[in-house]
């Protein structure tokens, strides 16, 4: 004779952190992008410092990889600070998240 053994059915909630994103190039790529600002916040580093950590990885590249490589990964701009400055930052899309991440975890 086959028992049947009914096990209770436990449903897990994912919660998901919602980060402030923006959508760029929405006419060509509708891609979402998060603000080197929140990475920076997110990993708790300055700002600068991921600012340049991006630079660092753009500049391991050959020049003619550059053009198309950074615009799948990072895409680079401004923005308007507290005291009315423009300072650079940049928009990573989520291949450019993951490849900041690898980079930092030395993967």
């Amino acid at each position: 004779m086959i028992e049947l053994i009914a096990e209770p059915v436990i449903e897990e909630t994912v919660q998901k952190e919602q980060y402030n994103m923006c959508v760029l190039n929405e006419t060509k790529t509708n891609e979402l992008t998060l603000d080197s600002r929140d990475v920076a916040e997110m990993v708790g580093r300055n700002h600068h410092d991921v600012i340049r950590d991006i630079r660092k990885i753009i500049d391991h590249l050959g020049d003619e990889r550059k053009i198309a490589f950074i615009s799948n990964y990072f895409i680079e701009t401004t923005y308007i600070d507290g005291a009315n400055r423009q300072k650079p930052c940049f928009n990573l899309t989520k291949k450019g998240c993951e490849l900041f991440a690898t980079r930092m975890t030395g993967a």
